[in-house]
């Protein structure tokens, strides 16, 4: 297993390498949960540039993915296991909303990427070099966190 600070820079490779940033944050938690990297790729593949709307940043739904990998439930019964989900998805959310303010793309990037040429735009100015990176590593920082926070209450 790869430690929490070569995840960031891996991450930041793959943004780098033209993998998106949903990709970039589950590909990092995806191996080691028994999903193979190939197909996390693929998996995470749509959730870039906020489900290609500008809405909901892909380094968030990568997070979120990789929250559901290792918390998630697979029987609907499991009320214990459904509650700890949302538990964890919404701490998640609000520790991300905590530092800016928004978990959507456009919000994010001050450019709404889903319009036609923003992209590139957004790309010229260098706010998607500053903020997307940024994002992923904070991203991955709250993975981390909940991974420590709530495996330490499930051995509790």
């Amino acid at each position: 297993m790869i430690s929490f600070e070569q995840k960031k820079l891996r991450a930041i490779c793959d943004l780098e390498n033209g993998f998106n940033c949903a990709q970039s944050v589950f590909r990092q938690f995806s191996q080691e949960n028994g999903v193979p990297e190939s197909v996390s790729l693929r998996i995470a593949s749509g959730f870039g540039g906020g489900l290609k709307m500008a809405k909901t940043c892909g380094a968030v739904s990568g997070a979120i993915m990789s929250l559901g990998l290792i918390f998630g439930y697979e029987n609907p019964e499991d009320q214990k296991t459904i509650d700890r989900m949302n538990e964890i998805t919404l701490q998640f959310l609000d520790d991300f909303k905590k530092k800016y303010q928004t978990t959507d793309c456009k919000d994010l990037l001050g450019i709404d990427v889903s319009v036609p040429g923003n992209r590139q735009k957004a790309r010229e100015s260098g706010i998607m070099g500053l903020m997307c990176p940024d994002c992923i590593n904070t991203a991955i920082d709250l993975v981390v966190n909940m991974i420590d926070k709530y495996s330490d209450q499930e051995s509790a």
